[in-house]
């Protein structure tokens, strides 16, 4: 879809044990395709802010929203 992403930041709560699994297959993908991913943790609201600020400065070209809950509602 993007066709210069050279990398991924993923915004998730890795403290939910099921999206731990979900950043293993967002980094799996990520690498067969020749992309660098790195994942933002978030595990409080406070976090959100400083996670936005990281892939900035990283130059992230992309961002996938993990599913858990506390990144959905804020």
């Amino acid at each position: 879809m993007l066709a210069k992403v050279e990398r991924i930041a993923a915004l998730m709560n890795l403290s939910n044990p099921s999206r731990r699994s979900e950043w293993n297959e967002i980094e799996a993908g990520a690498r067969s395709i020749g992309v660098e991913a790195q994942v933002l943790d978030v595990r409080t609201f406070a976090d959100l802010e400083q996670s936005f600020a990281s892939a900035t400065l990283w130059r992230a070209d992309a961002l996938v929203v993990g599913s858990d809950t506390l990144v959905q509602t804020n």
